[in-house]
């Protein structure tokens, strides 16, 4: 690994291992990330994801924390603060925005859809650091949406659960 390139515990986490997951059952997914072993489970995971990584290039889960939003249309937000990162395009937080599924009947649903960001750290061309908004959509497919907020979670939380209808498209 170069000094230039992302760590690969924290890239592999944030950016192929979560989304798929996330993707593959986001009914389960939504439990495992709320419940009341969510902050276990993802220690967990952070842990199993560095198994298959040389012990010298792993990262400690410093800082590795979960916080719930909800918003009144019933959407539910878990962002997940991940160490600082150090390269692009390691990522400051992600968020899994779950949408609840349509009533089938009276007290059946669907299941909810997700959709996963990030707010990854960049570097201009002049070399001075920026945010990133994207994002992994259910085909694996990464998406650039542009700069991003500070990177602060009150402002990365902002952009992915507006308090008003305006999503992040």
């Amino acid at each position: 690994m170069s000094a230039d390139e992302p760590r690969p515990q924290h890239y592999l986490f944030a950016h192929r291992a979560l989304p798929q997951i996330i993707h593959d059952d986001p009914g389960k997914a939504l439990a495992l990330l709320t419940g009341p072993e969510a902050d276990t489970f993802l220690s967990f995971f952070w842990e199993r994801v560095g198994q298959g990584i040389p012990p010298l290039e792993r990262t400690a889960s410093r800082g590795l924390a979960r916080t719930v939003r909800k918003a009144p249309d019933g959407r539910v937000a878990v962002i997940i603060t991940l160490p600082a990162p150090e390269h692009p395009p390691e990522a400051y937080f992600v968020a899994a925005v779950f949408t609840p599924g349509a009533r089938r009947l009276l007290f059946l649903r669907h299941p909810p859809t997700v959709r996963y960001l990030t707010l990854e750290y960049g570097t201009t061309l002049g070399g001075e650091a920026r945010t990133v908004l994207c994002g992994w959509s259910q085909d694996e497919t990464h998406f650039n949406l542009g700069d991003g907020p500070p990177p602060e979670i009150e402002a990365f939380a902002a952009i992915v659960l507006p308090s008003e209808r305006g999503e992040v498209s």
